[in-house]
């Protein structure tokens, strides 16, 4: 199956797992309420945390990124306002310290097979987000599709700076009001003051929590036609929570069938509309329904939410070479690698363009600055079907021969042979 660069969702199953098995909601509009030193963090700080942090999940390293994020603020901005028993309060609190105890931060957990696939982290710039410090955390799987997190930023009273809650562009809310709702849902259960005044189906979600950490652990697992088939049996005013919708989404995508992956698609838009997680998931939607010019729309008003991303020129790039706009394409290219010299697909798509435009020239260069750049080898491309008319060119000829020669002058191996 084709991929242009897709997205996907990430911070799904981390919003979980604050609540040990929770789910993802809408009950909070403000981030967490914190007591905060008075002195602000600025732009150079949140940029410094923030590639602090993205090197510790790459290292999956779990004690430093424990470290980086408060979950105690994110638990307090679960809980906060709502009248409950004080064991039961007491019972949420525990439960989410000793799941963290136990797994590590949710994040984290989630994040690992992704890490350890390969994915590229890097958190590319400091912004302010719904009145807040913030950094921007991107992940691009190894198949191009990309995620985006926004972590939100507080100075403790001791001085130093911790992430206090994340925007997931994939749910089009913060990971606090996830807990939020799995935490309206349990008080509901149990005190009858609140019933009332809580929607009905704030019970049917606690009385099927254990679908949305099954659904969770199959995606995560490589399991996600069991995850549709759970999808599949939940009652339809379920479906109508977001965090189903969410995770069928990822499972339909991973499913690599672009009929299924379109009908969650566009399901999610039709049960969210104007959701900013629908606009997200539309990139996808309209490529898959033939429509790149709509595509283009969507990477703009994700750009304009985002104060723009190299990865997004990226994308921008591919769906113009869709278009046959191979000109603008190449602009859309070289702005991405402007801004990050070593941004991979960039070059990719370079490269894919010269190809098919037959600019033998521009490839045999292109070829020598991804050496150079990302100081690889480029191995042997007679085989490569895509580089057949670059192979047989006098330009890729020449490029062949250089690039012997060059192996040949590299010193051997002279260490001991065990």
């Amino acid at each position: 199956m084709s991929r242009t660069g897709r997205t996907a969702a990430i911070g799904v199953a981390a919003a979980i797992g604050i609540m040990v098995s929770g789910a993802t909601g809408y009950a909070q509009d403000k981030p967490p309420e914190t007591v905060a030193e008075s002195r602000p963090i600025s732009k150079a700080e949140a940029l410094e945390f923030g590639k602090g942090m993205a090197d510790a999940i790459v290292r999956l390293d779990s004690k430093a990124v424990e470290q980086a994020m408060d979950t105690e603020a994110m638990l307090e901005a679960a809980s906060s306002g709502v009248k409950a028993p004080p064991p039961y309060r007491e019972g949420f609190l525990n439960g989410a310290r000793k799941t963290l105890e136990r797994d590590g931060p949710p994040l984290l957990v989630e994040l690992r097979p992704t890490i350890q696939a390969g994915a590229n982290v890097r958190v590319t710039k400091a912004l302010e987000w719904q009145g807040r410090p913030a950094f921007l955390f991107r992940l691009i799987r190894p198949e191009g599709i990309v995620s985006y997190l926004l972590f939100m930023l507080d100075r403790r009273p001791d001085g130093r700076i911790r992430a206090v809650d994340y925007y997931s562009l994939s749910t089009g809310e913060l990971a606090s009001q996830g807990a939020r709702r799995m935490y309206l849902a349990g008080v509901a259960q149990i005190n009858r003051g609140i019933v009332d005044r809580l929607l009905s189906k704030d019970h049917d979600l606690f009385k099927h929590i254990g679908d949305v950490k099954r659904m969770a652990v199959a995606n995560r697992e490589g399991r996600e036609q069991e995850a549709l088939t759970i999808y599949d049996a939940l009652p339809e005013e379920l479906k109508n929570e977001k965090i189903f919708q969410v995770l069928r989404c990822a499972a339909a995508q991973k499913t690599g069938d672009d009929a299924k992956y379109l009908e969650a698609i566009q399901d999610f838009a039709r049960r969210f509309p104007g959701d900013p997680a629908s606009d997200f998931q539309m990139v996808d939607g309209y490529l898959l329904m033939k429509q790149p010019e709509k595509s283009l729309e969507y990477i703009g008003k994700l750009e304009k939410a985002l104060s723009e991303d190299a990865y997004l020129k990226v994308l921008r790039g591919n769906i113009l070479t869709l278009l046959k706009r191979p000109d603008d394409a190449l602009a859309a290219y070289r702005a991405a690698i402007v801004e990050e010299r070593d941004l991979r697909p960039a070059y990719d798509g370079l490269l894919g363009v010269a190809v098919e435009r037959k600019r033998f020239g521009e490839v045999a260069e292109l070829l020598d600055t991804l050496e150079s750049v990302f100081d690889e080898e480029i191995g042997d491309l007679s085989e490569v079907g895509e580089f057949a008319e670059f192979v047989a060119s006098p330009e890729g000829k020449a490029w062949a021969e250089k690039h012997e020669k060059q192996e040949k002058q590299k010193p051997g191996d002279k260490s001991p042979k065990p």
